[in-house]
């Protein structure tokens, strides 16, 4: 089957993809397909983990030990996934901010 046509230009992740996305075939080969769902989500390194361990080692210092989960989440996705502080816009930021509710510091 995965000799045919259909599938001779796709490399293995398109491949992959297909069986574990596409209807027909989870009825057709419902085992193939749910291999298929398990190797996608398998990392293919550690390097992500242990970005995440160094961000959290970084945040968390002694004088910061007693935050709560959430603040330590959000700061860690913050410092993982967001804007580089260089291409921050602050100006901005503070505009959304002070205009979100009376405020008694004017900005």
């Amino acid at each position: 089957m995965l000799h045919g046509q259909a599938y001779k230009d796709l490399c293995p992740k398109q491949i992959l993809l297909k069986l574990a996305t596409t209807p027909e075939l989870q009825k057709s080969v419902p085992n193939l397909a749910n291999l298929a769902a398990v190797v996608l989500s398998i990392p293919v390194s550690t390097a992500e983990c242990e970005s995440g361990f160094s961000a959290a080692k970084q945040i968390k210092t002694c004088l910061r030990n007693r935050m709560n989960r959430n603040t330590l989440n959000n700061l860690m996705i913050l410092s993982l996934e967001g804007p580089d502080p260089i291409d921050f816009d602050f100006e901005k930021c503070a505009d959304i901010w002070a205009s979100k509710k009376k405020r008694i510091i004017d900005i």
